[in-house]
């Protein structure tokens, strides 16, 4: 398989963003998307084996990797954070196996690429939430070691829990109590094998569970 590698790069505290992919007007429409977005800069915008990929990559920081419609049957094995976008759950499920730090749909915009790009230049794993599911799947690997699925308000608890969030102001902010606020936070725990709440967080995100 190929192997993409860059040097780190940063200018300042923005990542640099190389996008990658086969599509011309693909690549050139993703580059104008992140050229608007303040929290990254394009380094490039080039084709897999394009000759001034290596050049690019030693300033890069992220890969911005399109896999196109159909998927890139031969996706690399990234040593860079690495940004994949996706047409189809099992095309993120390969991408993620790939050593993918992060795996989105194709048809996010410009914040949200940017917003990705952030988050696995400071080593956050990022997942599409439409995807999470067979990501998750793929990652997890022994049956045993799957964690039970959070319900829809576990996953609301658990993203306030992200942000710091007591039983009360979780509360407060659900529209529950806090005994009931207490209830989801200890489930959540449960599930993910976690003895408190930074643990579950931690554990949460790099199981592709926490969304940004």
């Amino acid at each position: 398989m190929r192997t993409v590698t860059a040097m780190d790069g940063a200018n300042g505290d923005r990542p640099r963003v190389l996008v990658v992919g086969e599509d011309g007007l693909a690549r050139a429409g993703l580059a104008a998307a992140l050229a608007g977005e303040a929290a990254v800069e394009v380094a490039g915008a080039v084709a897999p084996g394009d000759p001034r990929a290596l050049m690019l990559g030693e300033v890069a920081t992220v890969l911005l990797w399109d896999a196109g419609v159909v998927g890139d049957p031969e996706l690399p094995e990234f040593d860079v954070p690495t940004v994949v976008l996706v047409s189809r759950e099992e095309h993120g499920a390969a991408a993620r196996a790939s050593g993918a730090r992060g795996v989105l749909l194709r048809s996010g915009d410009g914040a949200r690429l940017a917003a990705a790009i952030v988050a696995v230049a400071n080593g956050l794993v990022v997942i599409d939430e439409d995807l999470v599911e067979a990501v998750a799947v793929r990652d997890r690997g022994e049956p045993d070691a799957i964690p039970e699925a959070l319900t829809e308000r576990e996953r609301e608890v658990l993203e306030l829990l992200s942000m710091g969030y007591t039983n009360r102001e979780l509360g407060d902010r659900l529209g529950i109590s806090v005994h009931t606020a207490k209830f989801h936070v200890n489930a959540i725990l449960e599930k993910l094998d976690a003895t408190t709440r930074t643990e579950a967080v931690v554990r949460a995100a790099r199981l592709g569970l926490l969304l940004l």
